[in-house]
């Protein structure tokens, strides 16, 4: 419901520059290229980008990593706002703070 307030928000002319950018971006042929640690996050109900996307990325990048948030749609870091930012701090923690 919150994401969906959120969306309402946005004015269409915004939305529909967000698709065409999205619709025209594409880096496929880099992704091997990536160094940087990479954490793929992708939500197991997302309908507009499916889990199977985000399962190409990590493998397309070098040591990436994937995680699924289940119950989670496109907009899953307000719909599980909590799990994303465990997630992704424990990844920021793991790279930058490993432990000994």
């Amino acid at each position: 419901e919150k994401a969906h307030q959120e969306l309402l928000k946005t004015a269409p002319a915004v939305l529909h520059c967000d698709f065409v950018a999205c619709n025209t971006f594409n880096v496929m042929a880099e992704l091997g290229q990536i160094t940087a640690p990479t954490l793929v996050i992708a939500g197991a109900s997302d309908k507009m980008t499916p889990p199977k996307f985000g399962r190409f990325l990590t493998d397309q990048i070098p040591n990436a990593q994937f995680h699924l948030v289940e119950n989670g749609g496109h907009m899953m870091m307000l719909e599980r706002m909590g799990e994303v930012t465990a997630v992704i701090t424990q990844f920021l923690n793991t790279q930058f703070h490993p432990t000994h």
